[in-house]
This record gives C-alpha cells, sequence and structure tokens, in this order.
C-alpha cells in the first residue's frame, strides 16, 4: 500500500521501508513519516537508516536528473549534507527536531525549505545556490546561520515564527535578501556580505522583530528595513558605504555616531523617549549616570545630535529637528563645562534654564509669568515688615510694584529718583522681563513654524 503521507508528495519515499501502522486508520508510514513517537528506534538507529537513503540521493540525480525531495519527513536526529552537488532540494513540510547542517554543498537548482520546522540550530557553510533559495512560512527554534554562502539569486524568508539569532555571511549575491516575520523577536540579527558594492544587490527586513540589530562594520549593500520593532541596535563604530534606511520602525535602545549617520536615514519612526523628548540612548545614559558630570566626549554627543538635526531638517521633519536640537545644545553646554569659558557656559546654562534652548512654550511661558508676578508677591510680603528691616530690593518693591513691570512703570516724581538704587532694580527687571518676553517669542516662532 505505501506511505500514506507520500502519496501526497508525489510517492518520492515509495522504496523506503514502512516501521508504523496506523491500528484506528490503517495507514501506514515510512520511516522518514512516521511521527517521532512511532518510529520506535533510538536517533542512533534513525540516524543510520536515514544516512543510507540520503547518501545515495547525488547518484540517483545522475541518473535520473529530478529532483530530491525529502517532503514532510520528520528528522529526529542530526541531519548532515555534505560535499556533495544536488539539483533543486524540497524540505517543504519537513520537521527537524535536532540540528540541521549543509557543508560544502552546490545546488545546481533551487532550496526550497517552505513551511519547514527546525527545532534545533539551522546553519549552512560554503553552501553554493544556483537557483532560488527560499524559506516561506517556515518556523525555527533556535538559530540559523549562513558562513560564506553563494546565492546569486538572492534569499527570500518569511518566517512563521523568526529563529532566535541570525548570521548572515553573503560571499557572493546578486539579487534581494528579504526577510519578513509577524510573530515574535530575534535575540539578535547580524549581517555580514560581500566587500565588493554590488549595485544589484538589496537587503530588505520587513516586520522582523528584533532583540538586538548589529549592521556589521561590512556592510556594503543597500538595506531597507520597514514596520519593525528594535530593542537595540548599535552603529557607533560603523562607516556604512551604502544607504541604510528605517521605516516606520521602533527603537528601544538606539546607539548612533555622527560617523555611521553619513549613509542612515530615518523615515517615521519611534525613537527613545526622555523628558517628553526624542533622543538616543547615548543621552539617557550619560544623563542617569552621571547627573551632575560632565561626559567624557560630549563633542561626540554634540556632533551626533548635529548631524541628526540636519537630517531631519533635510527631511522637513522640524518637530523631530526641535528635539535633536535641543540635546545638541545640551552636550554643548556640557562641552563648554570643561573646554569653554565661563561666560560661553553660563549663556547656554541660562538658555537651557529659562526656555530650554528656545525649544519649550510652557517653559518660557511660566518664567516669563513668574517674572511678571513676582515683584508683586514681593510686595505683599513686604506690607507685614517694618521699613526699618527692608533692603533697597524689598523697599522698592513695597511702594512701586508696578513699576517693575515694562510699559507699566510711571515716571519718576523728581529728577533724584532717575539714579536711586530701587530705580536701576527696577529698570534691571523690566530688561529681565522684556529678554524673557523674547525668548518666549522665539520659542512659539519655533512651535509654530515646526
Amino acid at each position: 500500500m505505501g506511505c500514506c503521507v507520500g502519496a501526497k508528495y508525489d510517492n518520492w519515499c515509495k522504496d523506503v521501508e514502512i516501521v508504523w501502522e496506523d491500528p484506528e486508520k490503517k495507514e501506514e508510514y515510512c520511516l522518514f513519516h512516521a511521527p517521532a513517537e512511532h518510529k520506535k528506534m533510538s536517533e542512533d538507529e534513525f540516524s543510520k537508516k536515514a544516512h543510507t537513503y540520503l547518501k545515495e540521493i547525488p547518484s540517483c540525480w545522475v541518473t535520473e536528473r529530478e529532483a530530491v525531495r525529502l517532503s514532510a519527513a520528520i528528522f529526529i536526529s542530526d541531519v548532515t549534507f555534505e560535499d556533495t552537488e544536488l539539483p533543486t532540494l524540497n524540505l517543504d513540510d519537513a520537521i527537524f527536531l535536532k540540528d540541521l547542517t549543509f557543508k560544502n554543498i552546490l545546488f545546481n537548482d533551487n532550496l526550497n525549505f517552505d513551511n519547514t520546522h527546525c527545532w534545533g540550530d539551522v546553519s549552512f557553510k560554503d553552501v553554493t545556490v544556483e537557483g532560488e533559495c527560499s524559506f516561506l512560512d517556515s518556523s525555527f527554534e533556535r538559530e540559523l546561520r549562513f558562513y560564506d554562502v553563494i546565492a546569486p539569486a538572492g534569499l527570500s524568508a518569511t518566517f512563521k515564527t523568526p529563529p532566535n539569532g541570525l548570521h548572515l555571511d553573503l560571499k557572493e549575491c546578486d539579487g534581494v535578501v528579504y526577510f519578513r516575520s509577524e510573530s515574535n523577536k530575534l535575540t539578535w540579527l547580524t549581517l555580514t556580505v560581500p566587500v565588493k558594492n554590488n549595485p544589484q544587490l538589496t537587503l530588505e527586513i520587513n516586520k522582523l522583530n528584533l532583540l538586538s540589530l548589529d549592521l556589521g562594520s561590512l556592510v556594503t549593500i543597500p538595506v531597507i528595513i520597514r514596520n519593525s520593532e528594535i530593542d537595540s541596535f548599535y552603529s557607533e563604530d560603523y562607516r556604512f558605504l551604502t544607504p541604510i534606511s528605517f521605516s516606520n520602525c521602533s527603537f528601544n535602545e538606539l546607539f548612533l555616531s555622527a560617523r555611521s549617520l553619513d549613509n542612515i536615514k530615518f523615515f517615521s519612526c519611534k525613537f527613545p523617549q526622555l523628558n517628553s523628548r526624542t533622543t538616543t540612548t547615548d543621552a539617557i545614559t550619560t544623563i542617569h549616570e552621571t547627573p551632575f558630570v560632565t561626559p567624557t566626549e560630549p563633542h561626540k554627543l554634540e556632533e551626533l545630535y548635529r548631524a541628526l538635526k540636519r537630517q531631519a531638517q533635510n527631511e522637513e521633519n522640524r518637530r523631530l529637528a526641535s528635539d535633536w536640537h535641543y540635546w545638541e545644545k545640551f552636550f554643548c553646554e556640557k562641552r563648554l563645562f570643561t573646554d569653554g569659558t565661563f561666560f560661553e557656559w553660563l549663556i547656554l546654562r541660562l538658555y537651557r534654564m529659562l526656555s530650554d534652548y528656545g525649544e519649550s512654550v510652557g517653559k518660557a511661558s511660566w518664567c516669563l509669568l513668574l517674572f511678571i508676578f513676582a515683584p508683586f508677591c514681593f510686595s505683599f510680603i513686604a506690607q507685614e515688615l517694618p521699613n526699618t528691616l527692608l533692603t533697597n530690593w524689598w523697599l522698592a518693591t513695597k511702594q512701586h510694584a508696578i513699576d517693575f513691570i515694562p510699559l507699566a512703570t510711571r515716571a519718576p516724581e523728581t529728577s533724584e529718583n532717575l539714579i536711586t538704587i530701587p530705580r536701576l532694580l527696577q529698570v534691571a527687571w523690566q530688561i529681565l522681563i522684556t529678554f524673557q518676553a523674547t525668548l518666549l517669542g522665539f520659542a512659539l516662532r519655533n512651535r509654530y513654524r515646526r
């Protein structure tokens, strides 16, 4: 009668021994298709029998030139394909309970991993696939690694369950490398591609959620990452030679440098937040670890945020440019504390205290209201104190609080009052209010210009 599962896949297992019969359905299952619990043999015994069949695959192909099919097979032991040449290999619907290794293999046509479920590590070492390399709707419970792989037609993978980690080391590739997953997260992703820049090669990642993304220092092909959640992205020490673009991605941790931003573009991305402002993990770490200490190299962070601001301005994303501007000035202030003059540092420090470098309408408004109402508060307090206990400031406030407000000042009663200390204090306070009103106007302009 033959294997009931093999009948659905062109009876590729017709010559394989039957190892189990379902007593209820009266259906027979071969060595490869019998459920793992019904194979009735140890892993070593299964491995020996499977190896006896698999080692004959190349000679069968040479004589018949047919695609090799292991569709829907269930492997309960480690499987290794090594030092051979194969045509199309179909592993669709197969299940590998242990590790799967391809080493020094030449596929003259396609490699089909569609709807395959692998519970162990899967690795490709020195493998060449001259046709299409497909991993559609496949599931990987552990790691998937490619070492020195040649895939002229590219590589496409849509994961039902993405691997814990994905390592891609391409030796040669002329097509599109595409990864997509809509569930779970990869623990890490590392990419190394040919040093030779190939204008036809593109790496595209879509809906692939990552715990860690490291594009490597040898990325020389365009990379497009869309609709992905990335817990940690590190690129501080890299200079990318080709465009790397993130579209509609979110980052929980983001480590960048101005050097790495030459070819990195962000479109509609969500960045880490600190104090209601978009930032990078560099700033968060610096502020949380050393809130009152100047960081070791603030100029590098200043350059980073200046580059990010320039990029946001070029894309006319003014709201994001505002946040990058804030952090640029913040680390410029930190740098001036050690490398600049005290006067330069003080100006930026006050600028931040009064309006967040001209980027906060709320802070500028509250400071202006404070400066306006402060004389009246002092005046109210001074009414309860005798004049003998009051300084010139308090005395002037008690008698003429309204004179501290610009455009509300009364003319001096006599010429003698023109140069008195209370009068000078009133003029200085008016200048302060006028200056703060200017900062508010500047912040409003920045707000509505976005």
